[in-house]
């Protein structure tokens, strides 16, 4: 797994603690929500970060919020039902999503 041994590295040699999962996928296709679990059980004090989101994803991590038009910009309501006060994060400076983009 390959994620698993980039952030051993930068937790092994630098302390690293907060990692952005740019894109939640590899040579095999996307990232389950398996794979930040067996992160998070190596490594439980940790906080990932992945740009994509699954409603799985949110027990393990605090995926990007991607505002759009037709989205409300807080917690989705389906992962504050399931998971209570979870943790958001918002989109990196500049990064505005898909639908902002159209005129």
């Amino acid at each position: 797994m390959e994620l698993l041994e980039k952030i051993e590295y930068a937790y092994e040699r630098w302390g690293c603690t907060l990692f952005c999962v740019d894109s939640a996928c590899d040579k095999q296709g996307a990232l389950t929500a398996d794979v930040f679990r067996t992160i998070h059980q190596r490594y439980p004090g940790i906080l990932l970060l992945p740009e994509n989101e699954t409603l799985r994803y949110y027990a393990y991590g605090s995926p990007e919020l991607v505002p759009t038009p037709q989205r409300d910009p807080g917690t989705p309501p389906s992962v504050r039902e399931v998971y209570g006060g979870v943790l958001q994060r918002a989109p990196r400076h500049g990064h505005r999503g898909e639908d902002a983009r159209r005129p």
